[in-house]
């Protein structure tokens, strides 16, 4: 799959800090990564991307189906996962 050339925020618009993880419960991203989000270089925010992928995988939430497929579905989009 051919690599966008504008890659999407992965925000979906669920902005709440996990203070044990340090992760948005929305996205999977660390303040840091949000922060460096509108700055970084396509291949930067990939890489950023690979990790929500890899954070999403390993969180148990049951009560989180609905925000990882509207996470999801950005991803597929970026061509991080299929």
């Amino acid at each position: 799959m051919p690599k966008p050339l504008r890659i999407v925020s992965p925000c979906i618009s669920v902005c709440r800090m996990n203070m044990q993880s340090g992760l948005c419960r929305g996205c999977y991203r660390t303040l840091k990564e949000i922060g460096e989000w509108r700055v970084a270089e396509p291949d930067g925010q990939r890489k950023i991307l690979v990790k929500i992928a890899e954070r999403m995988r390993d969180d148990p939430g049951p009560d989180l189906h609905e925000r990882k497929a509207q996470l999801s579905t950005r991803l597929r989009a970026a061509g991080v996962i299929d």
